[in-house]
C-alpha cells in the first residue's frame, strides 16, 4: 500500500491542537463555571509556518458548555398563607365583646369672675302668706256657758299684697281667716259654741333692718257664732247662730329667718310673724231655740247673757314671701 507523505505530516501537526482542546474541555467540566467554547468552525491559534488546521466538527451534547444552575424554589408551604380555621361546634369562633361606649365629656361653664350675686329676698315682701295660732282673751259673761276660762284659740291664716311703696315704707292689703270650737257645762247641760272670722283692711310696713320690718293694720271683721246646747231629759237640742260685726287693731313685727334663692326674680324668704293688739265685736243676746221637726214646743227659748268677742289678741304665725 502506498503512503502519502503530505497527508501523514498534516496529522502530525495537527495532534498537539486536539490535545490542547480535550485539556480545556476537561478543566470547564471540573470547574463547573468556565467560560462557553468557542462556537463550531472556529479554530484555536496555528503554530507559526504551521499549514491550516482541518474543520473541527461542531461540539456535541457531550462536549457543550453545561446551563447555568436555575435557583432552587423556597419550601411550597412557605409560598402559600395558613388556611383560616372554620368554626365548629368543637372549637367555636372567638365571640366579640361589645365595649362600652365611652361617656360624653362633662361641659362646664366657667363663671365670669364679674358675675352679679344671685338676688337677695326683699326687705319687706311684695307678695306674703302665713299660717299660725290666733289666742282671744275674752272677758265676756257671755262666754262662760262655753268656756271654763275666757281664751279662744284659732287656727289662723292670711295674705297680704303690696300696693305700693318702696324698701322702707309699704301699704299693703291683708286678709286673715280663723275658725276655733269651745265646749262646757252650762246648768249641766253641754254646751258648745264655734267661731268662725273673717278680716280685710289695710297694713302699713316699714322697714327697721335688712331681716327685720314693722307692721301695723286695722282691720274689719265679720264673726259667725254657732251655738249649741244638748238638753239630756228631753234629748232635744237648742240651736242659733249670728253673725257680730268689730274690728281689729294690731302691730307687729316679721323676722326673716332664711331665704331661698329660686327662678323668681327675687329670693323666697321665710318669716315668722308676730303681732298683738285689741279685737272688738258688738254684742249679742244669744236664744237658743229647739231644733228639728220632732222637737217639743216650748213657751220660751233658752236665753244666755250676752255675748261680746271681743278683748286682747296674741298672733304668732309662720310664713314666706318674696
Amino acid at each position: 500500500m502506498r503512503r502519502h507523505p503530505s497527508r501523514a505530516l498534516a496529522l502530525l501537526l495537527s495532534l498537539p491542537l486536539a490535545t490542547s482542546a480535550a485539556g480545556a474541555f476537561a478543566q470547564a467540566d471540573d470547574a463547573g463555571a468556565a467560560p462557553s467554547a468557542a462556537p463550531a468552525g472556529t479554530a484555536g491559534p496555528a503554530a507559526p509556518n504551521a499549514p491550516a488546521p482541518a474543520q473541527t466538527p461542531a461540539a456535541g451534547p457531550e462536549t457543550a458548555s453545561p446551563a447555568p444552575a436555575a435557583p432552587e424554589p423556597a419550601h411550597p408551604s412557605a409560598a402559600r398563607p395558613a388556611p383560616a380555621l372554620a368554626p365548629y361546634p368543637g372549637n367555636p369562633a372567638p365571640a366579640r365583646v361589645a365595649q362600652p361606649k365611652p361617656l360624653p365629656a362633662r361641659v362646664v361653664e366657667p363663671v365670669p369672675a364679674d358675675a352679679p350675686p344671685p338676688p337677695a329676698a326683699a326687705a319687706i315682701p311684695s307678695v306674703a302668706a302665713w299660717l299660725g295660732i290666733n289666742t282671744l282673751w275674752i272677758p265676756s259673761d257671755g262666754f262662760d256657758p262655753f268656756s271654763e276660762n275666757d281664751a279662744l284659740t284659732l287656727f289662723d291664716l292670711g295674705a297680704a299684697l303690696s300696693l305700693g311703696g318702696d324698701e322702707t315704707l309699704d301699704v299693703a292689703a291683708v286678709v286673715t281667716w280663723g275658725a276655733a270650737g269651745s265646749d262646757a257645762a252650762y246648768r249641766t247641760e253641754e254646751a258648745e259654741l264655734d267661731v268662725m272670722r273673717f278680716s280685710a283692711g289695710p297694713e302699713l310696713r316699714g322697714a327697721i333692718v335688712d331681716r327685720v320690718y314693722w307692721h301695723g293694720r286695722l282691720s274689719p271683721t265679720a264673726t259667725r257664732l254657732a251655738a249649741e246646747l244638748d238638753e239630756a231629759s228631753s234629748r232635744v237640742s237648742f240651736e242659733d247662730t249670728r253673725w257680730a260685726f268689730g274690728v281689729d287693731a294690731a302691730l307687729g313685727l316679721d323676722v326673716r329667718f332664711v331665704e331661698a334663692h329660686t327662678a323668681l326674680p327675687q329670693a323666697l324668704g321665710f318669716f315668722l310673724r308676730v303681732e298683738a293688739g285689741y279685737a272688738w265685736t258688738q254684742s249679742l243676746e244669744l236664744e237658743l231655740e229647739p231644733s228639728g221637726a220632732d222637737a217639743p214646743v216650748r213657751s220660751e227659748p233658752i236665753t244666755l247673757p250676752e255675748l261680746a268677742l271681743g278683748g286682747p289678741i296674741l298672733r304668732a304665725s309662720f310664713g314666706a314671701g318674696f
